[in-house]
């Protein structure tokens, strides 16, 4: 059965708990744009996560297609050197 409401959520004690490992630097970074946005460290990630996702689906075919040109152009021209 397929869930069409996407706003549908488990409550935060049904969500199994993630383990990541990364950088101290990008740990720093995070942390600050938690601060700043006011959530927690697990907010802040899956907020920008989501906004990724959504991101990527916002995006028009012809859009993809030019952003795919422009990176192949660039490794292109790195290969050459």
């Amino acid at each position: 059965m397929e869930n069409s409401n996407k706003s549908a959520k488990l409550p935060i004690s049904n969500v199994a708990p993630f383990g990541l490992r990364m950088q101290p630097e990008l740990k720093a970074q995070l942390q600050a744009a938690a601060d700043r946005n006011e959530r927690s460290m697990n907010s802040e990630i899956t907020a920008r996560l989501n906004q990724s996702f959504e991101l990527i689906a916002g995006l028009k075919d012809a859009e993809i297609n030019a952003l795919a040109e422009k990176i192949a152009t660039r490794l292109g021209e790195k290969i050459k050197k």
